[in-house]
């Protein structure tokens, strides 16, 4: 005898769909289509698709599902601009949505190619000029000194002799 179920189904199977008419589809419903599809990096911008003197990055646009209104302005602040979705339709976000490309809380912005060039090159510089800086400090050694661990006087004193030692053995 079987017993009725005590409560409905979790999971109900989805209904039947039918393939998609690809004929029927214009340029950037197929690009959405197959970048759903694509198993590759989500965030990877292709060659060719920035403009061309300019940069593409992914910046935080969310923390927590909340906007990050002072990470953009600082972003924006520093030479970034956001990237409008209607400049790669279909893309990262449905066809026909409005405003800057936002995806999974992290939004396409772009830049100037030198000015980015610039900017790396600056921070480079100061990188290396820290580390350097650090080397000459470390390796300093006062006018007058020996050169360490390569003068005899630098080196430490080990006495070498043998000591003789007296005792007895307890019967």
């Amino acid at each position: 005898m079987a017993r009725d179920p005590i409560h409905a189904p979790i999971h109900t199977p989805p209904a039947e769909s039918r393939a998609p008419d690809f004929g029927q589809m214009s340029d950037e419903e197929l690009m959405a289509y197959v970048a759903q599809q694509e198993q590759g990096d989500r965030y990877a911008i292709p060659y060719g698709m920035e403009p061309t003197g300019m940069s593409y990055q992914w910046k935080r646009a969310e923390v927590l599902g909340r906007p990050d209104y002072s990470n953009l302005a600082m972003m924006e602040q520093r030479g970034w601009k956001a990237v409008p979705q209607e400049r790669h339709d279909g893309r990262w976000m449905p066809p026909g949505s409005k405003g800057p490309t936002i995806c999974d809380g992290l939004m396409l912005m772009e830049i100037a190619t030198p000015l980015l060039h610039a900017k790396e090159e600056y921070a480079k510089r100061q990188a290396t000029g820290q580390v350097d800086g650090m080397t000459d400090r470390l390796s300093y050694t006062p006018p007058g000194s020996a050169p360490r661990g390569t003068h005899p006087k630098t080196q430490p004193f080990v006495r070498r002799e043998t000591v003789q030692v007296d005792f007895e053995v307890a019967p």
